[in-house]
């Protein structure tokens, strides 16, 4: 035999010697090979917290509210309208602009589930109203709300 065919019957050899050892019938730890079972991972949920909202029972309000209740407390103003309208702490306050008359302010109060004409005038439209409400008024650009 040649050397190189030594080789490979020792090699062979250790092989077969390595795979017996393999299964020697000894009891492992690791469970016996099988078919793959399925395993169900329950999937990942992520809850974000509820945004604490801060509107009062009022807030929103649209234009439309607002005018209803100027044109209950005035009567029908032709061409009257309300733009900008801002909401805080059952407070309101919008721009009022009428057909051949000076723009104004008016002011709301959200009162026993109810909006109601609080003040309003091109001056003055935020007398009585709490100092943190005039406060947020002003940031949203009502900076005479003083």
């Amino acid at each position: 035999m040649s050397a190189r065919a030594v080789s490979a019957l020792v090699l062979g050899g250790f092989l077969i010697a390595g795979l017996a050892a393999c299964d020697s019938g000894t009891s492992t730890s690791q469970p016996p090979v099988g078919p793959p079972t399925a395993t169900t991972t329950p999937p990942v949920t992520t809850t974000t917290p509820p945004v604490a909202v801060t509107h009062a029972a009022g807030c929103p309000v649209s234009a439309d509210t607002l005018l209803k209740v100027v044109t209950d407390k005035y009567g029908r103003i032709p061409g009257l309208e309300l733009r900008d309208v801002q909401c805080y702490q059952d407070y309101a306050i919008a721009g009022r602009f009428a057909a051949r008359s000076d723009s104004e302010v008016a002011t709301f109060h959200y009162v026993s589930g109810s909006w109601r004409y609080f003040t309003g005038g091109s001056g003055g439209y935020c007398e009585g109203v709490p100092e943190n409400v005039k406060k947020h008024f002003r940031t949203m650009g009502y900076g005479g709300c003083d």
